[in-house]
């Protein structure tokens, strides 16, 4: 199914709590992050294309 797909992307959410627990995902080889600790105050997600890179 990997041919008919375009693009595929990552979503990543940044906390603002502290005590945030880091996650991410290992696609093609490469970490993609999936929950972050904020670099502010605000909560927000993010969207990041996977680069397949062959």
């Amino acid at each position: 199914m990997s041919a008919r797909i375009g693009k595929e992307y990552v979503l990543t959410y940044y906390s603002p709590k502290l005590d945030c627990e880091e996650d991410s995902i290992d696609l093609g080889g490469v970490q993609y992050p999936l929950v972050k600790q904020s670099p502010n105050e605000f909560e927000y997600t993010e969207i990041v294309e996977v680069d397949y890179a062959f």
